[in-house]
């Protein structure tokens, strides 16, 4: 499998809005991460391989429970996360690499593999409502894509809401957001982005299922478009930002 659109997602936008949400992000997910560990039970003085190792959270964890005696190796596809990963290791037993787990030649075995965004979740949460193999594609992340794509052709990405709010620390109360602008362009991706996950913590599918959904949703959506185009007694166009980032005219 050729991750290409992955791998520039991952070295883009993403990657630096995770940086700068890091203490948030390792806080919301470390129940997570924690509990797949505790799965795996790596044991002292064992080699592990930390697949999507992100800026380094997990590889840390896992370095913590096998020792000194230990090794571990944190691989992923983004530079900016591996530079945080790097920047937070403070020389402890760990290495990170730059690659494509799918393709890297590893030079040694390993006793054991983790990935915190891999399969950890399966088996299905609700198997009764479940595809029979959990690569297939994703329905309601097919239907988030295309719904989605109609909204950016139809309203201004670019404007800025004007009143936003996040959660303060405790998630009790709303404060004002102080981040950068939030456009309608980057809260419809959001919104997109949401439901195709939410099936992914479900343990519906994988986490590519739902990002090649939302792009096939993308191009339903286009076609349709061009289609509604034509019947129209005004000439015009649809200019708008794709998931990808790439601008689509139809």
């Amino acid at each position: 499998m050729v991750n290409t659109a992955q791998i520039e997602y991952w070295n883009g936008v993403a990657a630096e809005t995770w940086v700068a949400q890091q203490e948030r992000l390792d806080r919301e997910l470390d129940p997570l991460g924690r509990a797949a560990l505790r799965a795996l039970a790596p044991r002292r003085g064992e080699h592990v391989l930390d697949v999507g190792c992100g800026s380094g959270q997990t590889t840390l964890q896992l370095a913590d429970a096998v020792g000194s005696a230990g090794r571990v190796v944190g691989i992923d596809v983004s530079l900016p996360l591996l530079a945080a990963a790097r920047t937070r290791s403070g020389g402890a037993h760990v290495s990170f690499v730059h690659a494509d787990a799918q393709k890297h030649p590893f030079e040694q075995p390993f006793d054991a593999v983790y990935s915190r965004f891999g399969s950890y979740l399966l088996p299905l949460e609700a198997p009764e409502g479940c595809p029979t193999h959990p690569s297939y594609g994703a329905g309601h992340a097919t239907v988030a894509g295309a719904c989605v794509t109609i909204l950016k052709a139809w309203f201004d990405g670019s404007f800025a809401l004007p009143h936003t709010f996040a959660p303060d620390a405790s998630g009790t109360a709303l404060v004002p957001w102080s981040g950068a602008s939030l456009t309608v362009a980057n809260e419809l991706n959001k919104l997109a982005a949401n439901v195709g996950i939410g099936r992914n913590a479900a343990g519906f599918h994988y986490r590519s299922d739902y990002w090649q959904s939302l792009l096939l949703g993308e191009r339903i959506a286009i076609d349709i478009l061009e289609e509604q185009r034509d019947t129209y007694r005004e000439l015009c166009t649809f200019t708008f930002k794709g998931f990808e980032g790439n601008t689509i005219t139809v």
